[in-house]
This record gives C-alpha cells, sequence and structure tokens, in this order.
C-alpha cells in the first residue's frame, strides 16, 4: 500500500497517452513540449521508420536470391530438421521443396 491508501498499481495516469506508431518524431515532440508537466522532462525520440524500410528491402533482396540462387539452399533447425529449400532443389535432385520441410 501506498500513503495514498491505494494499492501500488492503483495510481492513475498523470500524462496522456502518446501512441508513437500514429505520430511522427515531430508530432510527438510538440505534444510533449506542450504539455505542462512533460516539457520539464528531458526527451530523445528515435524514429525508426528509415531503418524499417531498410530493413524490408534488405529482406526482399536476400528472398529474391534465395529463390532464383542455381543452387540448392536450405534452413535447417538446430535438430538438423530441414525447414527451407529453395526450389533449385527441384532441377537439381528432382525433389520439390515442400517434400523436404520438415526431413531430418
Amino acid at each position: 500500500m501506498l500513503q495514498t491508501g491505494r494499492p501500488f498499481g492503483a495510481r492513475k495516469k498523470r500524462f496522456p497517452y502518446l501512441n508513437m506508431p500514429k505520430k511522427n518524431g515531430r508530432e510527438a515532440l510538440q505534444e510533449i513540449k506542450a504539455h505542462p508537466v512533460l516539457r520539464t522532462i528531458p526527451v530523445v525520440i528515435l524514429t525508426t521508420s528509415q531503418a524499417e524500410k531498410l530493413l524490408r528491402d534488405s529482406e526482399s533482396r536476400y528472398r529474391s536470391f534465395v529463390t532464383h540462387a542455381p543452387v540448392i539452399i536450405c534452413e535447417l533447425l538446430p535438430d538438423g530438421t530441414i525447414s527451407y529449400v529453395n526450389p533449385a532443389v527441384q532441377k537439381i535432385a528432382g525433389y520439390l521443396s515442400e517434400d523436404l520441410k520438415g526431413v531430418f
């Protein structure tokens, strides 16, 4: 129990909820600076939209490379079970990729 007589965690929220995914950094910073209490707190706002786009682009290039590679590329789980085999396995070995998933 706190000195207020309310159990810990039952405190009222004093600050507005800032839903960062729906606001860009500038909008959030303007809202924080306009709030009488929040504007006294040092704030660092990091945006990840550019980093996320770069990651998506990189994943897309990797996926395209693996899918179209003329050699067999497979992904194994730690126990040795096949979790992915690219389509080249059909041309080279005559197996369908889907048939090899889950094979140990």
